[in-house]
C-alpha cells in the first residue's frame, strides 16, 4: 500500500491557474510567436484538408439533389460550402476547446487578447475576416504578421484574438 504524505502548507503552493491567467494576456516572445505563426499555417493546411474531405462528400450529394431538382439546387453548392467553412471555424473556435482540429493537432488555442475565452462573435469575425482578406489580397495581407512582434494578422487585430500554445 502506498501512503502519500504532504508536508507543504497548501497556502504556500502557487496556484498555476492564476499564473497562467496572468501570463495569458502577456506578449509571447518573438521566437515563440514565430513558432506559433508556423503552427498556424500548418493548422490551416490540416483544416483545409479536412474541409476538402467534407466537400468531397457534400458536392456529390448536392449534385444528385441538383439532378433530382432539374438543376435548381445547384445554385446552393457555393453557399453550402461557405457555410460549411465558416461554420466549422466558428463553432470549433468558439467551442470548449477554442481550436479547430488542425489547431489542436498543432498544439494551438485561440483566445481573446485579454486571455479569456473568445465569444462566438469573435470567432466568426476572425474566420470571416481571414477568408475575406485572403480573397481580396491573395494571401498578401498575411504579411501583416511579419510587421508586429506578436505575429498577429489583421483579422486577429480586428477580432481581438490571439493564439497561444497548449501546455
Amino acid at each position: 500500500m502506498i501512503k502519500l504524505q504532504f508536508d507543504a502548507d497548501p497556502a504556500q503552493i502557487p496556484d498555476k491557474s492564476q499564473e497562467q491567467a496572468a501570463s495569458a494576456g502577456s506578449n509571447n516572445s518573438v521566437g515563440d510567436s514565430e513558432s506559433i505563426l508556423l503552427r498556424r499555417v500548418c493548422a490551416y493546411l490540416i483544416d483545409i484538408a479536412l474541409l476538402g474531405l467534407l466537400g468531397i462528400v457534400a458536392i456529390p450529394v448536392m449534385g444528385i439533389l441538383g439532378l433530382m431538382s432539374f438543376g435548381l439546387l445547384w445554385i446552393g453548392i457555393a453557399p453550402l460550402l461557405l457555410v460549411l467553412i465558416l461554420g466549422y471555424d466558428t463553432l470549433c473556435c468558439a467551442g470548449q476547446r477554442q481550436a479547430t482540429a488542425g489547431m489542436r493537432l498543432m498544439g494551438l488555442r485561440m483566445q481573446s487578447k485579454s486571455g479569456t475565452n473568445i465569444t462566438p462573435g469573435q470567432a466568426f469575425m476572425q474566420s470571416a475576416g481571414f477568408y475575406v482578406s485572403i480573397a481580396l489580397t491573395s494571401f498578401l495581407i498575411l504579411g501583416v504578421a511579419f510587421l508586429n512582434a506578436e505575429r498577429r494578422c489583421l483579422h486577429d487585430f480586428v477580432s481581438g484574438t490571439t493564439f497561444t500554445r497548449l501546455t
